[in-house]
């Protein structure tokens, strides 16, 4: 859906030192219980524009396009990037491969309202995975209706260009990049991203846009809770002055929760995968519990022992 130009996270002595040592190390295994390449400017080196892959590891390349990692089980991505009908898709055999770990697809869900056209509507996806990723770190949506004015980073794997040059490296997946942009205009589906030039007054320093493949990637906002995903990368064009326009996530909250199977209440701050969390606190609990009892076990044993001697 990108311009065609560019689309082709005690006792003394009762233990022994190095039992000590031990019991101190089983403590530290139990887990706490608180607890697109981008269109850059072209007076810019594109050096600058590039990020690590460890400061967002919740973004990844999904067959041509980009998706963001929003939950444990649950990538965020736009609908023309899984639509059947089109060249964009999950491999054929319902996986993701990446660096550490191959992710398998349980489900995919486009937005049932998507539509196709010059300025698609809802064009929204998630796909289930099967398991957890034990190699990515989520970040959660953002579900306020403040974006209009804020500076977001628009981020992807996608084909690497220029506002003058145009596609100059066609290298997809190229390597993750981030460009800097104010949200211009926020309407009922779209958070919109104007590519100012240079010779405006009101152009950032890393200023840019989406590219090719950079589709169904995220445009992050910073806020003061952390990290957030506030849009996803749709449709646009990459010249100076020209739109780029991202699904506004928060316009899609209700269809997002009810596909996820969490209840929205409103306007509810904290991380969108409460199911998940859920589930993992009921988990890492029961692991605690035993490492613990464990624990408990040995020390009584130790000092028995210390006792009988």
């Amino acid at each position: 859906m990108r311009n065609t130009t560019l689309d082709n996270k005690t006792p003394n002595n009762w233990a022994q030192p190095a039992l000590i040592k031990l019991i101190f190390g089983l403590f530290l295994l139990v887990p706490s219980l608180t607890t697109n390449a981008i269109v850059m400017r072209h007076d810019i080196d594109p050096n600058e524009y590039l990020l690590d892959t460890l400061d967002y590891q919740s973004v990844i390349v999904i067959n041509g396009c980009t998706a963001t990692l929003i939950a444990p089980r649950w990538l965020l991505t736009a609908a023309h990037c899984t639509y059947p009908n089109l060249h964009y898709g999950i491999a054929k055999d319902g996986t993701i491969g990446l660096l550490d770990e191959t992710l398998v697809v349980k489900s995919v869900h486009n937005h049932p309202d998507f539509t196709l056209g010059n300025t698609p509507k809802h064009d929204i996806a998630l796909v289930e995975l099967s398991e957890p990723s034990f190699s990515l770190l989520p970040t959660p949506i953002y579900e306020e209706n403040d974006e209009l004015g804020s500076i977001m980073k628009l981020t992807g794997f996608g084909l690497i260009g220029n506002a003058v040059q145009g596609l100059y490296e066609n290298c997809f997946p190229c390597a993750l990049r981030g460009a800097d942009n104010e949200v211009e205009e926020a309407n009922e589906y779209h958070l919109r991203f104007r590519f100012d030039p240079p010779t405006a007054g009101n152009s950032l320093a890393l200023e840019g846009v989406g590219a090719g493949g950079d589709s169904g990637g995220p445009a992050f906002i910073e806020t003061e809770a952390g990290r957030f995903v506030a849009g996803v990368s749709s449709f646009g064009s990459w010249e100076y002055n020209a739109f780029d326009n991202y699904v506004r996530v928060s316009k899609e909250l209700s269809w997002i929760y009810e596909v996820m199977g969490i209840d929205y209440i409103g306007n509810y701050s904290g991380p969108l995968y409460s199911e998940q969390r859920h589930e993992q606190k009921n988990d890492t609990d029961a692991g605690s519990f035993k490492m613990m009892a464990l624990i408990a076990l040995l020390l009584l044993r130790l000092f028995r022992k210390e006792v009988r001697t």
